[in-house]
């Protein structure tokens, strides 16, 4: 693999038209659906109770945790194989184009457990996160640690290495059992590959939870500060 060039000014201005154009219209379709869900609710629900805050929250939640993540994961999946692999020793930086992950034929079991691990995710994040008073409980619990104020988003960094850890201790343990279990057999060069690429893609969905966990966060954070 090449190496990395360097950011140049014109590349940087062609990034950030790039994320205004991505921002623009993911922005929209929150604000139509907010205004879409509002109207439904006035029109077949006249008595609910539900705000503008709950639907925002329902809403950039839901979009959050259904398009981010899937798209979230597979770009950390593509990013750290291409580091894990660059046969230069050099860690591309972040935002890069890198190459796609290889093909290989996965056994049905672990497509199976890929659909679970994801449902998991899914499920785990809406209930925590899309109802806002779960929201305000995080919040006024997080807002409630000495010298918060000032280091928000340190301490936010801070609780996501430690979950990120967690996580990858768990993910070694399974990876140091399912190499006893290989030691036992024949083992392909096909099946090395299968291992780490599978053994990467669970580093990558881990990353992907933690990060999709703390985005609902801020986005809950904002509504509370700004909204209520």
């Amino acid at each position: 693999m090449s190496s990395f060039a360097p950011k140049t000014p014109g590349r940087t201005v062609i990034e950030i038209l790039k994320v205004m154009f991505i921002t623009m219209p993911m922005t929209a379709v929150v604000m139509f659906a907010v205004i879409g869900t509002l109207i439904f609710i006035n029109k077949y629900y006249p008595d609910s109770t539900i705000t503008l805050e709950d639907v925002m929250n329902y809403v950039t939640v839901g979009i959050t945790v259904l398009l981010t993540m899937p798209l979230m994961q597979r770009g950390m999946h593509r990013y750290f194989w291409c580091v894990q692999n660059n046969p230069n020793s050099k860690i591309p930086p972040w935002g890069t184009a890198v190459p796609p992950v290889p093909y290989i034929k996965n056994p049905a079991s672990i497509h199976l457990l890929r659909i679970a691990l994801y449902l998991f995710a899914i499920i785990s994040l809406l209930l925590i996160f899309a109802p806002l008073s779960h929201q305000k409980a995080l919040f006024r619990t997080t807002m409630s640690v000495p010298g918060i104020h000032r280091n928000f988003f340190p301490f936010l960094q801070i609780v996501a290495y430690f979950l990120i850890f967690g996580f990858l201790l768990l993910i070694a343990f399974a990876s140091t059992q399912y190499k006893k279990y290989l030691a036992t057999r024949a083992v392909t060069e096909a099946d090395m590959l299968r291992y780490n690429l599978n053994e990467c893609w669970l580093f990558a969905f881990s990353v992907t939870y933690v990060l999709t966990g703390l985005l609902c966060f801020i986005f809950g954070a904002m509504i509370i500060r700004t909204l209520t």
